[in-house]
């Protein structure tokens, strides 16, 4: 529906320019456009777009952006909302290994917009998987299509749009953690940690995978989990060493190399820190 919707509208973006209204207003819808870029020439630095602020909403249809935000870069695949906010440290383009980057945009700005963008930013990163029919995408081509066809006969009419976007953004994005499951990428990291056990894994390692710098990864990971990203790493250590010990035949000392830690006396010492006893023991013990 998405897709046949888009073809009917067309490439193209239109900006949207409307009698300023009586009263004063915190949401706005400023531009939209469907677009597929093709030249290395799309490059948009977050730092030098002027100092007025607005927030972008980019969904990607076809195609693979890159983005660098906070001094992490990230691809930017089909099926992902890039959520930004300017003036600030990001950077999204056409990288050399995609031959093109097809999406659709809104560009917002006004008080509560810009108060929503950057608490969505903060909680669930720059970054949200989405499916193309979903009602924030949904609610996106709506919105391009009415700015493409000059439907907006006010300036009320283009705030109303404004928050309906942002409101179905923070509920697309808030209503994962509402239905038991956690933020994009959190979940992210913590496959990653899972899959990676026996590596020296670093918290630069993590932060990448998230998508933040290192310094803000750091912070948000502890307020999802209420541990540091090296205390839930050896936590995950831990865990995986319990279930070697119980479940084969590995030796202490391979069960510590699958776990990340190969000096076999670091990892009884951990372990029985962990645990109360030494792999040994504890294997010994049946529990």
């Amino acid at each position: 529906m998405t897709t046949e919707r888009l073809k009917r509208i067309g490439l193209g973006s239109a900006g949207v320019v409307l009698p300023v209204a009586p009263l004063p207003l915190h949401a706005m819808v400023v531009s939209a456009g469907y677009s597929n870029e093709t030249k290395s020439t799309y490059d948009w630095h977050g730092l030098k777009r002027g100092k007025a602020e607005f927030a972008l909403f980019q969904y990607t249809l076809r195609g693979e952006g890159e983005l660098t935000y906070e001094g992490t870069t990230r691809h930017v695949k089909p099926g992902t909302a890039m959520l930004l906010y300017f003036p600030h440290d990001n950077r999204y383009r056409l990288p050399a290994s995609s031959r093109s980057w097809e999406f659709v945009y809104i560009c917002l700005n006004g008080s509560a917009v810009m108060a929503a963008w950057k608490d969505m930013v903060k909680r669930y990163g720059a970054l949200l998987t989405m499916d193309a029919e979903c009602r924030a995408v949904g609610c996106a081509v709506d919105i391009l299509e009415q700015a493409r066809d000059g439907a907006f006969t006010s300036a009320f009419d283009a705030s109303q749009a404004a928050y309906r976007l942002t409101m179905m953004l923070c509920d697309a994005a808030a209503g994962e953690q509402e239905s038991g499951h956690e933020a994009v990428w959190l979940t992210r990291v913590k496959r990653y940690i899972a899959s990676n056990t026996g590596l020296d894994l670093s918290v630069a390692d993590l932060a990448y995978q998230s998508g933040y710098s290192r310094y803000h990864f750091t912070r948000v990971f502890r307020e999802h989990t209420g541990v540091s990203p090296a205390a839930y790493i050896m936590q995950v250590r831990i865990r995986r060493a319990v279930d070697l010990l119980r479940n084969t035949s590995l030796t202490v000392h391979e069960v510590g190399i699958r776990t990340g830690m190969p000096d076999a006396n670091h990892f009884c010492r951990v372990f029985r820190n962990a645990i109360g006893m030494s792999p040994g023991a504890y294997r010994k013990s049946g529990m």
